[in-house]
Formats: structure tokens, C-alpha cells, sequence
């Protein structure tokens, strides 16, 4: 099991020395912490057969995963979360997700996402291969994204064999059928899902696998002010008709969905810290749309406030 702590490293540079340490062993992200607060976290990482297991606590927090971080390449990998203590928040494929002890997420690393850690938080994080995981979840882009409570179906069975698993690997266990255990552990995994996310709508594997290349476009073009249907079309090399067909499994319409997404990025810059020496029009602009008027009236709609009203009661 290799263990890894901030405090180990230089406190003049620590959380870039730890965004370097974090993107070599797990993936490229950026970690800052939170307005004024000396940044720590911990990392312990080890293996079962095809499946990496790794701990990590941290300060209050927020991990960001761009896409200038997914455009420098590396494997495709998806990771299931685990809260095991405190509480974290997901923002992921136009989902959110609030964690709780207990309380399951599926990531994928192809699509930006942002996580945020509160105080004391402790995750569990399973990460596999694309080919391992679609053995077992044919359509894992359904449920990235959602929230799967620690109370429903199976989960907290779940919940209890992996955090054991994981004592287990972190006191030097291996066997001859860690493959074997891994593949009834993602077995067990896909079960809870079925069972606790049963009224999501379920969709055919190609159909859903379409659907997240339309999702993963979205998020990678969002700052895009042509982004369109037709420029979506265009870019994945399918008929506009089709892109309907395919967007109406969401349940959402797709131009509702971009604008949903780019008000919801707006909003978490507008009351971040670090972008309040921007203009709101800049941050409007930056995330692809055009007219400042526009932008207010969308967001008064969405928030139900002005753009200045909600960095005002966010940031005092």
C-alpha cells in the first residue's frame, strides 16, 4: 500500500506539489482549498486485481477536473465514491450530488467534474478501466453524476465489503483470486445500483453510450457561444434528428440542458473567491453567452435573483 501525505511536502509550494504528486498517481486535477485555509490531505492507494483501491481525506476543499486536464490525455477511467466520513458534493455531467457517510457517486474521468470536499471529509474511491467496468454496468454514463444513498437496496452491504476490503489491502492481503473478488464486487456494485436507482429511466446500451458522447461534447464545449444543435451534430457526425432522439432519453431538451449547465458554471465562479476580481459579464462571457441583458434575465429566471444579488449573499 503506498501512503501519501501533504505535510510531507514543502509548505512554500504544498497543494502544487500535491496537484503534481495527485496527477501522476490517481488523475490530472487541480485541488485548491478553501478561502484562507492551509490546504492538507492524505492518500493511500493500493490494488485488487484490475480494481485501484485509494483513501483520501482532505481539508475543505474543492478538486476540479477541466478539460484542458482531459485534453493532455491519459487512459479513461471511471471511479466509484464512498463517503466515509464527513460529507462531499459531486458536480458532474449536469448532475449534482451531495455524499454523506455511506452515500455512493460514479465519476468518469473523459467529462470535467468538480468535487468538493467539507472538513474532515474521507472518500473511498474504486477506479477501473473502461473495459472492466462496462462488463458489469453496460451503460455506466446513466448513472454518473447521481447520488446513491447509503440507505437504499444493498448499499450499505456494499459499503461495509469495501471499506473491509480496503483494511484488508492496507495490512498487506493478497490472493490468488484478487481477480475473482473484484469481479464479484463490481457484480454486487451493479446490483445495489439497479435496486437503488431503479426509477431511473433505463435506456439500450447503445443508446445510452450515444448519450454520453452527446453529454461529454456539451461539457468540453460549453464555453463554446456556437454550441448549438447543429453544431453538436456536426461535431459527433450524426443528423440533428437523431441528436433529438438520442437526448430525449434525458428527459431533458437539449438547449434547456446547455443553458441550465452554463448558468450553474457562472454561479460557482460568481460567488467563488478567487473570481471576484472579474466582472459578472466576464464570467457570462466566458462561459459562451453573448449579451449581458440575456444573461441576467436567464439567471434571475433560473436563481431567482440577479447575478450581483447572488454573489452578494454568497460572498458576505
Amino acid at each position: 500500500m503506498e501512503t501519501y501525505s501533504s505535510d510531507a511536502l514543502p509548505a512554500a509550494n504544498r497543494r502544487l506539489a500535491w496537484n503534481a504528486l495527485y496527477s501522476t498517481q490517481v488523475n490530472q486535477v487541480e485541488f485548491t482549498p478553501a478561502s484562507g485555509r492551509e490546504f492538507r490531505a492524505s492518500l493511500s492507494l493500493g490494488h485488487l486485481g484490475p480494481l485501484q483501491f485509494a483513501i483520501m481525506s482532505a481539508n475543505r476543499s474543492s478538486i476540479e477536473r477541466t478539460r484542458r486536464h482531459i485534453g493532455s490525455g491519459g487512459q479513461r477511467r471511471y471511479t466509484f465514491i464512498a463517503q466515509v466520513a464527513g460529507s462531499s458534493s459531486l458536480f458532474h455531467c449536469g448532475n449534482q450530488a451531495h455524499l454523506d457517510i455511506g452515500d455512493f457517486a460514479l465519476c468518469d474521468s473523459a467529462v470535467p467534474h468538480l468535487f468538493e470536499m467539507e472538513d474532515s471529509s474521507r472518500i473511498l474511491m474504486l477506479r477501473m478501466n473502461e473495459a472492466t467496468i462496462r462488463k458489469h454496468f453496460p451503460t455506466p454514463e446513466q448513472y454518473c453524476g447521481l447520488r446513491l444513498a447509503g440507505s437504499a437496496g444493498l448499499t450499505s452491504m456494499i459499503f461495509a465489503a469495501m471499506r473491509e476490503m480496503h483494511e484488508k489491502i492496507e495490512r498487506g492481503f493478497t490472493t490468488d483470486y484478487d481477480t475473482r473478488l473484484a469481479f464479484h464486487l463490481l457484480e454486487l456494485l451493479s446490483i445495489s445500483y439497479a435496486v437503488g436507482l431503479n426509477s431511473r429511466q433505463q435506456v439500450s446500451a447503445v443508446v445510452g453510450i450515444r448519450l454520453s458522447d452527446v453529454v461529454r461534447f456539451i461539457e468540453l464545449n460549453l464555453r463554446n457561444p456556437e454550441l448549438s444543435p447543429a453544431f453538436i451534430a456536426r461535431g459527433l457526425r450524426i443528423s440533428p434528428r437523431y441528436l433529438r432522439l438520442i437526448f430525449a432519453s434525458k428527459g431533458e431538451k437539449l438547449f434547456g440542458y446547455i443553458a441550465r449547465r452554463r448558468l450553474e458554471e457562472c454561479a460557482k465562479q460568481i460567488c467563488d473567491p478567487k473570481w471576484s476580481g472579474h466582472t459578472i459579464t466576464e464570467i457570462a462571457f466566458k462561459w459562451g453567452f453573448n449579451s449581458a441583458a440575456h444573461f441576467t434575465r436567464s439567471f434571475r429566471a433560473h436563481f431567482g435573483m440577479t447575478p450581483r444579488e447572488y454573489r452578494q449573499t454568497k460572498l458576505n
